[in-house]
């Protein structure tokens, strides 16, 4: 996954932009975005919600709109994966307590 996480910050780099620059070139798109999100769209922690966001993030940054869709899936699929098995090790470790009692 980490290559996956890198996409979007390795492209706003190459266009030289720091977050706070990206998220102005969203809101003169009409896209409104804080700085913290960028940086979680960055982390995967959050992924754009509309296909204007992913197409005025892929303008700006020139990236194909369906490498973002793709990219923004796989974070997503990671976070599903990583939940799931936090969730299996949370009830195997409530059951080893109930077995220890």
């Amino acid at each position: 996954m980490n290559q996956n996480t890198s996409l979007l910050r390795d492209a706003r780099q190459q266009a030289g932009l720091s977050q706070k620059d990206l998220r102005a070139r969203l809101a003169a798109c009409g896209v409104l975005v804080s700085q913290p999100t960028v940086s979680h769209y960055e982390t995967g922690k959050r992924a754009p919600g509309t296909m204007e966001e992913i197409v005025a993030l892929a303008e700006t940054l020139q990236v194909e709109p369906e490498a973002l869709v793709a990219h923004f899936a796989d974070q997503r699929a990671g976070y599903a994966r990583a939940a799931y098995l936090e969730k299996l090790v949370a009830n195997g470790a409530t059951e080893a307590a109930d077995d220890a009692a």
